[in-house]
């Protein structure tokens, strides 16, 4: 008797397609987090959820689970075009043997992910951008996308500040001396550092700032990287003297609201 195992290479149907949003420049670099998204949103659909008014008034309810065998194990996703590999995923269609059968089947039918499946999507992403830092390892130390901006604005607001401390001498000093006309000993106590070359530099820098900040989001690393399509959960290489995260939330200011939160790595789970 012999024992062993047989790998086979099956194309991969996805019923959802690949979306292209309009807002970005997608190439081949991002084709396997396409696949990745399309391939997630399928599987959601392979055990429909019973949870809305019709699915309610189901007998479902009332019998077991059914069998989800799927006839294989998959190892992993590979893309090949002619003789060329564009890439090879080891977590879009792989899952760990975690839960068995009926927990899986009925989180489905209770619009719950099973863990295997949850676990897959941060794996998959995870995986990925560890690739992506590996090609560009300076990404690990890029300012925040709005460093830059935000620089400048302080630097407005401590001028302006300045202009606000200068003028409120000025004011007081020319009540002092009135009706007596100031000396040119006085002119250095309403002189602005810099004069008004510093303003209007200032003003330049700031105009060109907010123009950066209407007109494009900055750095996108990740997009640049072929990754377009981010798991519910996920950790992302951050320098702690930066912006990019605080104490509290904030929203990061895109349309789907993302939250940077500080936290020690024992309370992430």
């Amino acid at each position: 008797m012999r024992f062993g195992i047989v790998v086979q290479a099956r194309p991969l149907r996805l019923r959802r397609g690949l979306q292209f949003p309009k807002a970005l420049n997608l190439t081949s670099r991002h084709l396997r987090s396409q696949v990745a998204s399309a391939f997630f949103a399928d599987e959601r659909t392979e055990v429909g959820s019973l949870i809305a008014a019709h699915g309610l008034a189901q007998n479902t309810w009332c019998l077991g689970a059914d069998y989800l065998g799927q006839g294989c194990v998959p190892i992993a996703l590979i893309a090949r075009s002619g003789e060329k590999t564009l890439f090879l995923d080891a977590w879009t269609v792989r899952r760990e043997r975690i839960e068995p059968p009926p927990r899986r089947y009925w989180a489905w039918r209770m619009a719950m992910r099973p863990w295997d499946v949850y676990l897959a999507h941060i794996l998959q992403f995870q995986c990925q951008l560890h690739e992506v830092l590996g090609q560009a390892p300076e990404v690990l130390n890029l300012p925040t996308p709005c460093a830059g901006q935000r620089e400048v604005l302080d630097e407005a607001s401590k001028y302006l500040r300045e202009v606000e401390d200068s003028y409120e001498k000025h004011v007081t000093a020319l009540a002092a001396r009135v009706p007596r006309a100031a000396g040119v000993d006085d002119v250095a106590t309403f002189r602005l550092t810099g004069g008004i070359s510093a303003l209007s530099a200032i003003r330049g820098r700031l105009a060109d700032a907010l123009q950066r900040v209407a007109g494009g989001a900055g750095q996108r690393v990740l997009i640049t990287g072929g990754i377009v399509e981010l798991p519910s959960a996920g950790y992302l290489p951050v320098d702690p003297a930066s912006d990019a995260f605080r104490s509290d939330p904030q929203p990061s200011g895109d349309p789907k609201t993302t939250y940077f939160v500080a936290i020690v790595s024992e309370s992430a789970g």
